[in-house]
Formats: C-alpha cells, structure tokens, sequence
C-alpha cells in the first residue's frame, strides 16, 4: 500500500516459532496490500475503479464489502472529511498513480452505495482505500497473533501492540528530524502528516478538492487501528473533538511546525501543553 510494514513479536517460544509465526503474518499483509492497494495495477481494488471510472455497479466480496461498509460510515461521522472518492484529486495532483487513468474530479461518498454485496456508482469516481485499509490490515495481523505472544505491527506509521498499557511511542511532527514522545492512550495509535511542499505530506480536504497550508503532525489514539487511521484526516482538517470522539477515537495528539505539541483526551479534559518536541533520529513511530 506504498507504506513499509514492521513487526516485533515477543514470547516464550522457539526463534523458529516465531520465524514462522512473522511469514504467515507478512503473508496476510502481502494478501491486503494485493487486493486494497491503489498503487498496484493489478490489486482488485484497481479492478474495481475500473468500472467506478466509468460509473458502473461492481460485485464485491464480504470483505470488501464490509470495508466499503465502514469507509462509507467514517464519512458519515466525519460529514465528509474521510472521503475515499479524494483519489481523483490526488491522481489529478500526482500523488496517486494513474495506471487505472483519470476521472474528473466531483465524486464524493454520497455518490456510493453498497447495498448487499454489490457497489453502486452514482457519479464517475476513483476509490482510495489508503486512508483505512492500512489501519484494517494491522487490526487482521493482531487478530492472527496467537494468545501468549506480544505484538507490535506498524504499517506506514498505522500502529498498534497487544500490550500496550504503560508503553509510549516517538509520533513524528512535521519536520523530517522531530517528534514527541507520548504514552499510549490506547492499543492503537496513526499519525497523518501535513507539511506543504513534501510529497508524502499532501493533505486534500475532500469536500474542496484543496491541498491544506498547515505544517502540523495529528496523531489519533483508538481501540484500532483502522479507527485511527480514518479519524487521523478529519482531525486535520478540523473535525470537532467531540464528534472524534463519538467516532471512535480515545485521544489526539497535534505537533506544530515549531515543535508544540496539544493533547487533548476523549474525557473532554482541557488541551494540555507538553511542551516543544524533542528532537530525534527518528522520522516515524517505534
């Protein structure tokens, strides 16, 4: 899915175990990144903007369905800010490939419909699941680890560990060299990055189809990952805490271009001043 995949296992097992145990979980990561990624011309879900480009219904497996299902419902929550119609846009800009071609930008999540086990296209659009099939294929990994092994699987900076209480992660801030150290809120955690001007950073508020100015790291805290991977987007851009909440998500974490950094808890307590990030060699989560 155009992202690196990393995964520490831990327990009282045989190396060879737990050798084995990584290759069955990286397959089920290589299975999702064949069928979810759009930066693959042969995954399914660029079979399927096929004929979303030409506004044509399309069958869908449980899965798929049911993560459609899901995409549809975050756009609802977040009135539009998680939109998976914004690949046109990010074709457009050149930030997404354009192997499938081009499509007009205009579609939105209102323009779908899945309805059993079949998509319905109202309007010509392109599909980007990018914005929450990392976090759901973390959350399937986890779901594979057995009961008696820890895990940490971190798909692109979509993060999340079996144990998590009492751990606290590196979450990058908009500069390549920044970051702030935060507890785990909960057992999974993503970070979107805007900084204008990188290429990994764009951020396209769906409803406008604009490339957002503010340089700033939002970080979001969920039960998993495929919670805070969709909310991290609607954060940015602006969604109220509140209804983050009500979405899902357990905390929020924003770091400033000038290293601040706000965190605010899903106990509606006031935004807490933590001080300027540290400075690390790092550029993601671990």
């Amino acid at each position: 899915m155009g992202s690196y995949a990393e995964l520490t296992l831990t327990a009282d097992l045989p190396r060879s175990e737990l050798l084995a145990l990584s290759q069955t979980l990286f397959a089920e990561l290589d299975r999702l990144d064949a069928k979810f990624s759009f930066h693959r011309c042969d995954s399914a879900l660029s079979a399927l903007n096929r004929r979303a480009a030409a506004a044509l219904p399309a069958d869908l497996d449980d899965e798929t369905a049911a993560l459609l299902r899901q995409a549809l419902r975050f756009s609802a929550a977040t009135a539009g800010r998680f939109d998976m119609c914004v690949a046109s846009d990010l074709v457009a800009l050149g930030h997404l490939p354009a192997h499938v071609g081009t499509v007009a930008p205009g579609a939105s999540w209102r323009d779908l419909a899945v309805q059993g086990n079949r998509l319905h296209v109202g309007r010509a659009a392109l599909l980007d699941l990018g914005g929450i099939a990392k976090g759901y294929a973390v959350d399937r990994v986890i779901a594979r680890v057995p009961e008696g092994v820890s895990a940490t699987v971190n798909l692109g900076g979509d993060l999340r560990m079996t144990e998590w209480r009492s751990v606290s992660v590196d979450l990058r801030g908009p500069g390549l060299d920044a970051c702030a150290a935060s507890r785990m809120w909960a057992s999974a955690v993503a970070t979107s990055v805007a900084a204008p001007g990188a290429q990994l950073g764009v951020l396209v508020d769906p409803r406008s189809g604009q490339t957002g100015d503010e340089a700033a790291s939002y970080s979001v805290f969920a039960d998993d990952a495929m919670t805070a991977d969709a909310l991290t987007k609607a954060a940015m851009l602006g969604l109220d805490r509140d209804d983050l909440w009500r979405a899902g998500a357990r905390a929020l974490l924003r770091i400033d271009a000038a290293g601040g950094v706000q965190c605010w808890r899903a106990q509606h307590e006031p935004a807490q001043e933590l001080g300027s990030a540290r400075m690390a060699s790092t550029t993601g989560l671990r």
